[in-house]
């Protein structure tokens, strides 16, 4: 299948890949490399935690590598730009996924910024170091490392005595109050952290979030994948250890999820099957499928996963799902050779 003429480094690799005829392991890891550094880039620019990038990257491989490998013509031509809308939009379902009431707050703060809640005076540009919080006439400037803001870094003491009444101060008067003592921009995320704690918020336990973006919106329409790919994928998944496809695909959303699972006559995957696949008792499945995408910690609890710090239990769950995704993508691989 000739690929169409794209632009970019990661664009021209997986053309040459393609082209070379040589579809192996050794081959492919130039691409995934170069995926990883920048999907990574793309989720520091989230501020999210360490231990969710390997969670994003994988989740975004099992979202491609179908794509990757299918012989069906694809109308995608920046490869590059598919995979950033995909790490964006993963990342922001992360977020809100675990902190809706902080997102909504950075929502606030964004339409305050572009002046649409009768502010006036305030700006939102994109810098070195993503998006920058600050007043119109201070647009297209970076951060400037003030005393105050260097002292920021530090501590935030003074700056909360400072707005000793933050709580209760309108919006827009707390981003005065914040630039006007800082004396610069303030990067887009920062900001919201700061305001977030001025304000004594806390998180709560959060619902399904059903407003999540829809990737085919933000990038052009991709041709369904071959079925007897899809096909090969799900008998590799069903043979995974358990504990590997365990972990692997209750991190997912249920509408990946269900890629993964071969289908019976009746185009369905019985619960016998999806059990001896697992390799879960029924109840912890039935509980599992009402709440999926499930955290590192509680996937670790089904398997029994006990270590002395809950980061080296988080650890052995990603290596679990790494191992998974190394072992489908071999699959894929040997699939096109």
């Amino acid at each position: 299948m000739p690929l169409p003429l794209v632009a970019g480094s990661l664009d021209q690799s997986i053309r040459a890949w393609w082209s070379s005829g040589q579809h192996n392991d050794s081959s492919w890891q130039p691409i995934e490399s170069e995926i990883r550094k920048r999907v990574k880039r793309r989720i520091r620019r989230f501020g999210l935690l360490p231990q969710d990038h390997e969670d994003i990257i994988s989740e975004i491989f099992v979202s491609l590598l179908g794509l990757l490998r299918s012989r069906g013509t694809t109308p995608i031509r920046q490869f590059e730009i598919y995979v950033d809308r995909v790490a964006d939009n993963l990342c922001k379902r992360s977020i809100r996924r675990v902190n809706p009431v902080w997102t909504q707050l950075k929502d606030s703060i964004v339409e305050t910024l572009r002046g649409r809640r009768r502010a006036r005076g305030f700006s939102i540009w994109n810098s070195s170091r993503g998006p920058l919080a600050g007043y119109a006439i201070w647009e297209g400037e970076e951060v400037r490392w003030t005393e105050r803001y260097s002292e920021l870094q530090l501590s935030r003491a003074s700056l909360e005595q400072y707005l000793s009444t933050g709580r209760q101060l309108e919006l827009d008067d707390l981003l005065s109050g914040i630039l006007n003592w800082l004396g610069t921009a303030v990067p887009l995320n920062e900001i919201v952290n700061i305001i977030f704690e001025l304000k004594g918020l806390r998180e709560f336990q959060p619902e399904s979030i059903s407003d999540i973006e829809n990737v085919s919106s933000a990038v052009p329409p991709v041709e369904p994948v071959d079925t007897s790919l899809l096909a090969q994928l799900a008998e590799a998944f069903s043979n995974l250890p358990s504990d590997e496809a365990s972990a692997l695909f209750l991190h997912l959303q249920p509408e990946i999820a269900d890629s993964l699972l071969p289908k019976d006559r009746d185009d369905g995957m019985s619960m016998a099957g999806l059990r001896r696949i697992l390799g879960l008792p029924q109840e912890q499945i039935d509980q599992a499928l009402g709440q999926m995408p499930l955290r590192d910690l509680q996937i670790a609890a089904l398997l029994n996963i006990h270590d002395e710090t809950n980061h080296r239990i988080q650890q052995r769950v990603i290596n679990l799902r790494q191992r998974a995704i190394r072992r489908l993508q071999k699959c894929l691989i040997g699939a096109g050779g």
